[in-house]
């Protein structure tokens, strides 16, 4: 499947960066998320949606993924978490266009085409200490 060799990729990519402490595949319970206060943070990519990205006789798949961006701050200053959460989305949105610039092959026959950031927003389960967001990335491949 497309989409989970996408994901993969993408999960490589990151955890190579090393911009995030964990780099996670999947879904997760907020209440579990365990986030090192000293840490960079915690990225969860989960798979949404996929439909084909065109009419035309070229067959790409339009892939949309959600990647979760946790931090933890014990400070008494309640917008440290906020500056926190905001150097590990700089630190993610930076390897997103690296990785769209760099990568032309993500798996063996599957280029990928485009890449964009469509939506980020706050995460509606953060809860102090934890501060979260959620980033939409659509991502166009092709498959040989």
């Amino acid at each position: 499947m497309l989409w989970l060799k996408t994901l993969e990729s993408l999960r490589d990519y990151l955890c190579k960066a090393n911009i995030a402490d964990e780099v996670t595949l999947g879904g997760y319970n907020p209440a579990n998320v365990r986030v090192n206060p000293d840490g960079k943070g915690i990225l969860y990519l989960m798979r949404d949606r996929e439909r084909p990205e065109s009419d035309d006789l070229v067959e790409s798949i339009r892939i949309t993924l959600t990647v979760d961006a946790w931090v933890r701050s014990d400070s008494s200053v309640m917008s440290d978490g906020y500056a926190a959460l905001a150097r590990l989305e700089r630190a993610l949105t930076e390897t997103l266009k690296q990785y769209a610039a760099e990568m032309t092959w993500i798996a063996t026959g599957v280029q990928l085409l485009h890449l964009k950031i469509t939506e980020t927003g706050g995460d509606r389960d953060s809860m102090r200490p934890l501060v979260g967001s959620r980033f939409t990335v659509e991502i166009i491949t092709y498959e040989e």
